[in-house]
């Protein structure tokens, strides 16, 4: 099962970057773009540096064609498909389910990048990256464990 991705409030004012991905791709994964193709795509990639990259949120709409496929739980942007990713700012506010964050969240504590990984990781202090997102609730989405997450700095 997939990760799963609720925007909770500020997204959808926010800049979307369209991108394809090197490897399959989970909602909820942090990436920085690459070249632009031709038809304004970027290859995006895992963060190389997380206290200096511009890191965005990939957040797909999921569209699946196969039946047995049919839940939002179920979703991964494949190889090569157009997804979006999210410039993220101060204020947002998302809950993404834990399978998606590579450790266990606390409240009050935070969620960073990491370099070289997709996928957040928990975090005592607010750290030295340009992306914090700090845990305000734990919750059930989609019938897994959650974790509600403010954007602190951006």
């Amino acid at each position: 099962m997939a990760t799963v991705v609720r925007m909770d409030r500020g997204l959808e004012d926010n800049n979307i970057a369209s991108i394809k991905f090197e490897s399959d791709l989970e909602n909820g994964q942090v990436v920085i773009l690459g070249d632009m193709d031709a038809d304004g795509t970027y290859t995006a990639t895992a963060p190389a540096d997380a206290a200096t990259d511009l890191i965005l949120l990939h957040i797909s709409v999921p569209v699946m064609y196969e039946v047995e496929k049919g839940r939002e739980e179920d979703f991964i942007l494949e190889t090569g498909r157009v997804g979006r990713a999210f410039y993220l700012k101060q204020g947002d506010i998302l809950t993404i389910t834990d399978d998606g964050i590579n450790g266990t969240t606390v409240l009050n504590q935070y969620c960073i990048p990491a370099d070289g990984a997709t996928k957040l990781v928990p975090s005592a202090t607010i750290g030295t990256t340009v992306l914090s997102l700090k845990v305000i609730a734990k919750e059930t989405l989609a019938g897994k464990t959650a974790t509600v997450l403010e954007v602190v700095k951006a």
